[in-house]
This record gives C-alpha cells, structure tokens and sequence, in this order.
C-alpha cells in the first residue's frame, strides 16, 4: 500500500507514536523503545489519522498543536455567537422581565406531577443519584468545585449511552447524536463514516 508522509514536520507528541506504528524506530534504547511500543498499543491509524483506542467510547481523534487551536477557536466562537444572539434577539429579550418574576405574581400555580404519575419521583431520585456519584467522583477533595463542574457531569450524562436503552438522552430527545461544530471543520471519525441512509435505518423500528 502506497503511503504519503510529511517530510518536515514540527516535532509533537503524535510523531514518536505515528512512527512506531508504522515501524520507524528514531535511535532509541531499548527501555524507552519498550515504553513508546506498550503507547502505541493504545493507538491506531484510519485513512492517515491518528486515533487514540477506547473501550466505552468511539474512536478519538488525536489533533497537533495547530489543529488543537482550530478547535479552541471553534469552540469559543460559538460561545460568543449563543452570547451576541441572545443579546442582540428582540424575541429573547422582550419578556425578559417578565420570566424574572417570580411565579405567585403571575399567577402561576405549580401543580405537582406525583398524583398522576407516581413513578415520576422514583425517575427523578434515580438521575440525582447518577449525578451524586458523577460529582463525587469527579470532584473528590475539592468540595467547593462541584458547581463548576456540574455542567460538565450533565453533558456526559446526557450524551453517554444508557445500559437500559443503549442510546443517549440526546439522542431519544432529538433523534441523533451530538456533534459540535468543530467536528464539521476538524471531521472525526463518526462524522467521517456518516452514512445519512444507514443513520435513518438505525432508527427506524424493526419488525
């Protein structure tokens, strides 16, 4: 099979990884040959791009210092696009006084669910201790941090796939996965294979 590889290359961490997959050793000794070999392992190569392996995730793309700042930009950017949207938006902005206000003066009753549907409370008490255990986990000493890391524990468990089900609550709520900007301009490995025929066959009931 004919490769094509990049004769001058800055110096990263994927170049000692890349060259060892393809079986290009760079004057190392022998314990550090080891070392560099057992990395490897974790890694694999698709179509010229590296991946690191995982056992409960996809493939994930592994980025060079440039393309790690694409990202971050990427990122950012739409961060301050949401921010400069909802600011500049007359339909977001014109009842915002209005939501501020609390429910008693606009005469909003407050009905409670567990009457009718009982089971609700049990629903509710499961997902809290899921987030219970994410945050002590997570958090660990640091007690004082869990509320910058709580957005960071519902995004993984809203995108993380469920023993129950084997789908994601994005994706029951949605009808397809979560993917990010970034992955458009920066594609992964799942965006790359994207077969829109093959995804709404996936999704369709089977007899």
């Amino acid at each position: 099979m004919l490769q094509v590889m990049c004769i001058d290359q800055k110096e990263t961490w994927i170049i000692p990884i890349v060259h060892t997959l393809h079986g290009i050793y760079d004057n190392l000794d022998n314990k550090e040959l080891a070392k560099l070999q057992r990395k490897a392992t974790r890694y694999t190569i698709l179509d010229s791009v590296l991946y690191k392996k995982g056992f409960s995730h996809s493939l994930l793309r592994c980025l060079s210092p440039s393309e790690v700042e694409y990202v971050m930009r990427e990122i950012h950017k739409v961060q301050k696009d949401a921010h400069q949207l909802v600011h500049t938006c007359d339909s977001c902005q014109i009842y915002a006084k209005v939501q501020r206000q609390p429910a008693e003066l606009l005469q909003i009753t407050l009905a409670q669910s567990s009457v009718k549907m009982p089971q609700a409370n049990g629903q509710v008490e499961t997902m809290n201790k899921k987030i219970l255990t994410a945050l002590k986990k997570k958090v660990g000493q640091a007690k004082g941090a869990w509320l910058e890391e709580l957005p960071g524990i519902l995004w993984a468990l809203r995108t993380s796939p469920h023993t129950t089900t084997g789908e994601t609550t994005f994706s029951l709520v949605y009808g397809t996965e979560v993917a990010i900007p970034a992955e458009i301009g920066m594609r992964s490995h799942r965006t790359i294979h994207f077969d829109e025929y093959a995804n709404q066959e996936g999704y369709q009931a089977q007899p």
